[in-house]
């Protein structure tokens, strides 16, 4: 069986960045699909009737007056899960960024590339679908794992265990207490 391509939008000024990114994702899984913009001017187009799974946004796309552009991405943050990537310097805005409905940020420092790829499927694991919001019951909700107790000796034979234990394996009393576990 296939896996649903997942199409992740990268939008940033760093090309290198950008197509090491790209190499790590397809690296990591062959399901991804990053889609880059490094021009302001191309993102209305970029954005308009195309359905991306993620966003990736590095901060270094923003100018001098970027409040209207983290707005907007602010935005999208509602529709797909948003990943701010940041400077070492500029930790402050991930932040901001997060508490505005972006799902997480990352600081542009050695070894993000290798988190990257975790990070996205995290989101996107997290994110919610219609099926999600619609079919939970309060009972499903109420899910209580099963957890027994049992004690062995030196040799791996069960010298003692509880109803749950017992209930979980579907053995009989006399078959626990002559079992071994090796």
């Amino acid at each position: 069986m296939t896996e649903k391509i997942k199409n992740i939008l990268y939008l940033g000024k760093d090309e290198k960045f950008a197509h090491s990114l790209k190499r790590m994702m397809q690296l990591y899984r062959q399901d991804f699909r990053l889609h880059v913009n490094t021009s302001l001017n191309q993102l209305p187009q970029t954005l308009e009737g195309k359905l991306y799974d993620a966003i990736l946004f590095d901060t270094q796309f923003l100018s001098d007056d970027g409040q209207a552009l983290l707005h907007q991405i602010y935005r999208l943050a509602a529709k797909f899960p948003v990943i701010f990537i940041v400077d070492k310097n500029n930790e402050t805005v991930g932040r901001q960024a997060m508490e505005n409905g972006v799902f997480d940020y990352l600081i542009k420092v050695d070894g993000v590339l290798t988190a990257l790829p975790f990070t996205v499927e995290r989101a996107l694991e997290h994110r919610p679908t219609s099926l999600q919001l619609s079919t939970v019951s309060q009972e499903d909700e109420k899910v209580e794992p099963e957890t027994g107790f049992f004690e062995i000796n030196e040799h791996g034979r069960i010298i003692f265990f509880d109803d749950n234990f017992e209930k979980m394996l579907g053995l009989s009393h006399r078959e626990l207490y002559q079992s071994y576990i090796s």
